[in-house]
């Protein structure tokens, strides 16, 4: 028996009595039996108002149904069921009774569903379509009947369902459910049951998929616009205004009357069509969903100083999520820096940390620099935000946070916004001095790259003379080399051509090394290390230097005998080892100016001698053009 509304036509609670109205509008309700041959609802007379049968008492209908089921006919059933043995009757009715708790258990299923669903008629549709097919061959019976489902939560219920129930209906609509309560991994059987679904079931795969949860825990769906129209055919006005507010059709009035929806899901879903910053600033009292929806809408308005509490105290997918909402403003967010600094400095997940260094860094208060770079360690990006544009850094806090990268290691040009910072003068012209000689040798070549670009920027001259006297100071060849090759790529830009500015005479020594006697110890001390004899670029520099050198220089080089010594000692080693034919070539000629010396003239026309013959020709005429200067004979 049910009851059911003469006017509206709803069905009753199951806890209706007779004399009660319609709990839905107060009219007239009727009772109702199912037709133990059509199983159509029918009022509660003598016969079915569908097929005629006659109407048997509700604790007869299972028997009734055995028996039609055994071949007999409609009419004649009522009068067996009141001649058969009473234990006869009985026995069929357990029968049907196995059966119909079988389709009982699968429509509470599906009822139990609908407590999710804004669809509430499935489970009244499934027992319509099972209940007829009552009783089921034996085999049908077994694939409906099974242990009933553990004890648990609403997701476990539901994922229960969608794993043995063996109704297409049940595990679909538990995939939108699982959905419902954000089970993410849902995500993709929820799309396939909107692509292969119709009807009710299409529809409310539809409004589940475009609910304001799903789209803030995943973002953007591809289909997201079929899904939009999908959903404005359903005959829920509220649900789909704040669903169509998305494709820019806003209904103001049916979005203000969501705002008072008993549903709690569509009142917020208006409050941020409407962006309703009241309820919006009280629904960062809620879940982490609902925190993110509605620091989003208040980000897009550029109101910031709500999100201060959920930044500081919210999950770190809150954290992260609210914080790229405010940095998709590109604008600083002064009102919030000093929540920002905490999360730097307290936040153990790495990548909130950079992006609230990032926001921070928009509108960094100078002094909190070497703060955030304590805390940075060696994520990269924080460096990044720290030295770029936006940073703003003075100078002096520019220099403070490169000298800690140059001190822990971090020192690199692979560090996205370092050169940027040496090209603008962020970091001054005079740090790679500061803080050379206390890098270590991998830093040191780091730094001489960094002098490149700002000497490329502009030119400092007090730095342009470091790096050359890096290239002939106590280094490693590595090192010589690489402040080699920062200024041969700066002179390659300007009118130096790659050569540069450094020759053998009187005033390119003393503007790079201030007098002759400072600068032969180092290229003595360069001659005497084999290794920066075989750099490629350092052994071609050298060549042209000899080459080149200018006579009237070599006075001054030679005032200190004991220095020139070395030097001419270290000239003719160079002589005798395994080097570039031209570096050998430019010595020789150097040879023939400062080897007049009478300390060390027999020295060198010796060893100049011996090589001329066994070498090739160019440096057999170099040779002997150096030896007849050397002796006072016409070179030619």
């Amino acid at each position: 028996m049910r009851a059911l509304c003469e006017s509206c036509g709803r069905p009753q609670p199951p806890d209706w009595k007779a004399g009660d109205l319609c709990t839905h509008c107060g009219a007239a309700v009727r009772p109702e039996a199912r037709c133990f041959w059509c199983a159509k609802w029918t009022p509660a007379a003598k016969f079915c108002r569908s097929c005629g049968a006659a109407v048997v008492p509700p604790e007869l209908y299972g028997a009734a149904r055995m028996l039609k089921d055994a071949g007999t006919d409609r009419f004649a059933v009522p009068k067996m069921l009141r001649e058969l043995d009473p234990e006869q009757v009985e026995n069929f009715s357990r029968i049907y009774q196995r059966q119909s708790v079988a389709v009982a258990r699968h429509v509470d299923e599906v009822r139990f569903l609908e407590r999710f669903l804004h669809h509430k008629e499935f489970s009244t549709a499934l027992e319509e379509e099972l209940v007829p097919q009552l009783p089921w061959p034996e085999e049908t019976l077994k694939l409906f009947t099974g242990p009933p489902l553990p004890p648990g939560d609403d997701l476990a219920t539901t994922k229960a369902i969608e794993a043995t129930s063996p109704l297409p209906l049940a595990r679909s609509l538990a995939t939108l459910v699982r959905l419902r309560l954000d089970d993410w991994k849902a995500l993709r059987g929820a799309l396939g049951v909107f692509a292969s679904s119709e009807g009710a079931v299409r529809t409310e795969a539809a409004l589940v998929l475009t609910g304001w949860r799903v789209r803030t825990a995943v973002g953007p769906l591809d289909e997201g616009r079929a899904l939009l129209q999908a959903t404005e055919g359903a005959p829920f006005p509220l649900e789909v205004a704040v669903r169509m507010a998305r494709l820019g059709k806003k209904d103001p009035d049916r979005l203000r009357e969501a705002l008072s929806s008993p549903n709690p899901e569509t009142a917020f879903a208006a409050a941020l069509a409407l962006g309703d910053v009241d309820r919006l600033q009280n629904a960062l009292r809620g879940d982490d969903l609902e925190v993110m929806a509605a620091g989003r809408a208040l980000a897009e308005m550029d109101l910031f100083q709500p999100l201060e509490g959920p930044i500081l105290r919210g999950s770190p997918e809150v954290q992260h999520d609210l914080i790229d909402s405010i940095l998709r403003r590109k604008k600083p967010a002064p009102e919030l820096s000093e929540a920002l600094i905490r999360v730097v400095e307290s936040t153990p997940d790495s990548t909130v940390r950079e992006r609230a260094a990032r926001l921070l860094c928009r509108k960094l208060p100078p002094e909190w620099a070497m703060r955030v770079a304590r805390r940075a360690g060696k994520e990269r990006y924080i460096f990044q935000s720290l030295l770029s544009e936006g940073a703003a850094l003075p100078p002096d806090r520019a220099s403070e946070v490169a000298a800690f990268m140059v001190e822990n290691g971090l020192f690199t040009m692979n560090q996205y916004g370092l050169a940027d910072a040496g090209r603008r003068g962020t970091i001054p012209d005079d740090f790679v001095p500061r803080h050379f000689e206390g890098a270590d040798e991998e830093t040191r070549g780091e730094l001489l790259r960094f002098a490149e670009e700002q000497l490329k920027a502009r030119g400092d001259e007090a730095l342009h003379r470091f790096v050359m006297n890096v290239l002939f100071g106590p280094y490693p060849a590595e090192t010589r080399k690489e402040a080699w090759w920062a200024l041969s790529r700066w002179y390659a830009g300007i009118k130096y051509a790659s050569k540069g500015p450094m020759a053998i005479s009187a005033g390119a020594i003393e503007r790079f090394f201030g007098s002759a006697s400072a600068f032969v110890p180092r290229l003595t001390s360069v001659m005497q290390d084999p290794a920066t004899l075989k750099e490629v670029g350092v052994y071609e520099f050298l060549a042209d230097l000899f080459k080149e050198a200018d006579p009237e220089a070599v006075p001054a080089l030679l005032e200190d005998e004991g220095t020139a010594h070395e030097l001419v000692t270290a000239l003719l080693r160079a002589l005798e080892g395994d080097y570039w034919v031209n570096l050998r070539e430019g010595i020789v000629r150097f040879m023939g100016l400062i080897g007049a010396h009478p300390a060390w003239r027999s020295r060198v026309l010796a060893a100049l001698d011996g090589l001329r013959g066994r070498e090739g020709f160019d440096l057999t005429y170099w040779c002997e053009r150096s030896i007849r200067r050397l002796k006072g004979e016409p070179e030619v």
